[in-house]
């Protein structure tokens, strides 16, 4: 169907139309709502220029369409100008215009339909104490959503959440407001119900349980905000055992309680609240998987098969050597790296180079401990591959980046590129279940069982007020930048269950005989910590000439150390 065949260009039914042929009908209509606003002076304009939602809803289009189609953008440019010097009346009727009385009714409800779904997530810059933050703010057709905003702001600028958290944040509580809306039911009218088909709609369109599980925590957490900000009111509870005895409250959305994690760094006092609707399906065959040694092999091959494979394979080897995050190996720059006379040094005394990056939820920078021998690879990846698309680069004409890891037109390499490229490596290499940010999970078990083992050779002292697990896990945790040392706690038990199955293989040892063998390992090494430390304390403390028998009693303990240690 061509234009020429059309009634009217106001003829709601398009789709017959090529793209081509529609940017022209779209065109024609633009002209002539344009025209007949600057005739009549009336039309709806923002910041001295035409108001482009009201715009695309007189047309007709979607939002895009102003923009990409470059015969609007350039009337729209010159349109501008003309507006800055009208007196702007109201916004004219489109009844004026005789075509678009019958024939576009039905367009221009379902533009406004929706528009009235669409929702926008704009940010603002705030600042508070000389420090400035990014707020998200949601808007509905032009009108601020208030509830969302509020809390958002609250979000970003009284608890500090992480620029990526906030985007996730939004963007959730954006779809579910949208759903919300869709089944007409009010902010203040929200329930479990309501919240369950949410987690069915999300479930039929291809999201993980898992993943929904944390659409509604973000819900829920929303919820119990306008509760205890008193927007809300006996709606969410938060309060023990209101639902029983002989006063019964009917909450419209509930909740159970636990008892804060005494494994937090920062533990807060009080109880815990989460909602009851968590979704079932997410047994252990669904849980993300941590590459073994074999896989990531098997990854690193697939890697270095595609178009970049020195820098892919670095980018691979960095979150796995390092435990950084993938928004914080990329914003690695070739001046953090060291000196070829500086590497030497570090060679020499076995330690680490510390590079400053942004770390995850924190305002200030923090190191990200680099090993000697990736140093030499990414310095091979600078000599060589990278110095290869600079010079590309340059000859092109094209300012390149100082990035560590660049594209082929000299830009730092995008996050979504990097789990793209890393996405087809997990599914050619047959490593199921994964991602690349389970790279950072074989770094966290490198580290814990090089842990273990300093501990038990004495190389790591217990930090004061721990016990040994506590110990282990705040060192695995200030490596990764981790918070939450619950969370690292299965890395410790699964060494420890390597261990056993390690052991069960040569002797022979029974399912149940496994169990008992595991709480005696982890007594020994109790035990043998707590030994060296007796041994210690006794050599410093007693006076040796003063006490004939102090060498006899040291010889016992020695003795004994060393029987633990065999």
């Amino acid at each position: 169907m061509k234009v020429s065949e059309l009634k009217s260009i106001w003829e709601p039914d398009l789709s017959r139309l090529s793209g081509h042929d529609k940017g022209q009908v779209y065109y024609q209509r633009c002209h002539l709502i344009l025209a007949e606003a600057i005739r009549s002076r009336r039309a709806v304009v923002t910041d001295n220029q035409i108001d482009r939602d009201w715009l695309r809803n007189e047309i007709g289009c979607s939002a895009s369409v102003l923009v990409q189609n470059a015969e609007i953008r350039a009337l729209l440019e010159d349109r501008d100008k003309l507006f800055k010097g009208l007196e702007v009346r109201a916004p004219f009727q489109r009844r004026k215009i005789p075509q678009a009385r019958a024939p576009r009714s039905h367009q221009l409800a379902t533009a406004l339909q929706m528009a009235r779904f669409s929702g926008k997530i704009s940010y603002i810059t705030m600042v508070r104490d000389s420090i400035a933050y990014q707020v998200p703010m949601l808007q509905w057709g032009g009108r601020i959503d208030e509830e969302v905003s509020d809390w958002l702001r609250y979000l970003a600028i009284s608890i500090k959440a992480p620029e990526t958290s906030l985007k996730t944040y939004s963007s959730v509580i954006r779809d579910f407001t949208r759903f919300r809306r869709r089944h007409h039911i009010l902010w203040d009218e929200v329930d479990d119900g309501l919240i369950q088909k949410f987690q069915s709609f999300k479930l039929a369109s291809g999201v993980k349980a898992d993943v929904v599980n944390q659409y509604t925590d973000i819900v829920f957490g929303f919820h119990i905000w306008l509760e205890e900000t008193g927007r809300l009111t006996g709606h969410v509870q938060l309060s023990p055992g209101s639902n029983t005895g002989k006063k019964k409250i009917d909450f419209k959305i509930t909740s159970k309680s636990s008892s804060p994690s005494s494994w937090k760094v920062d533990d807060a006092p009080g109880r815990v609240w989460n909602h009851r609707l968590k979704l079932s399906n997410t047994s252990k065959r669904n849980k993300r998987h941590t590459p073994n040694k074999e896989e990531v092999g098997r990854l690193h091959d697939a890697v270095l098969d595609q178009k970049h494979g020195e820098r892919n394979i670095l980018l691979f080897l960095w979150a796995e050597k390092t435990g950084a995050r993938r928004f914080e190996v990329l914003q690695v720059n070739v001046q953090d790296l060291p000196t070829d006379a500086e590497r030497d040094v570090i060679a020499d005394k076995g330690g680490t180079w510390a590079i400053q990056v942004f770390r995850k939820g924190r305002d200030e920078k923090g190191d990200l401990f680099v090993p000697v021998d990736l140093l030499r690879l990414t310095a091979q990846y600078v000599k060589y591959e990278r110095a290869t698309i600079v010079t590309r680069c340059e000859e092109r004409g094209k300012t390149v980046e100082d990035s560590l890891f660049l594209t082929e037109k000299g830009k730092c390499l995008a996050a979504s590129s990097l789990t793209g490229l890393s996405r087809i490596a997990f599914i050619k290499s047959g490593v199921l279940r994964s991602s690349y940010h389970r790279l950072r999970a074989v770094f966290a078990t490198q580290e814990t069982k090089k842990a273990v083992e300093a501990l038990e050779s004495g190389h790591l002292q217990l930090v004061p007020g721990t016990n040994w697990t506590q110990t282990i896990l705040l060192r695995v945790a200030e490596l990764l930048d981790h918070s939450n040392l619950q969370s690292l706690e299965h890395y410790l038990n699964d060494f420890l269950n390597a261990r056993i199955q390690r052991a069960q293989a040569t002797s022979g040892i029974t399912a149940s005989e496994t169990i008992d063998y595991k709480r005696k390992e982890i007594e020994a090494l109790d035990r043998r910590i707590d030994n060296r430390i007796r041994l210690m304390e006794v050599m410093a403390n007693l006076n040796v000439k003063g006490d004939p028998g102090i060498g006899a009693k040291l010889d016992i303990i020695r003795q004994e150390v060393l029987m633990l240690d065999d």
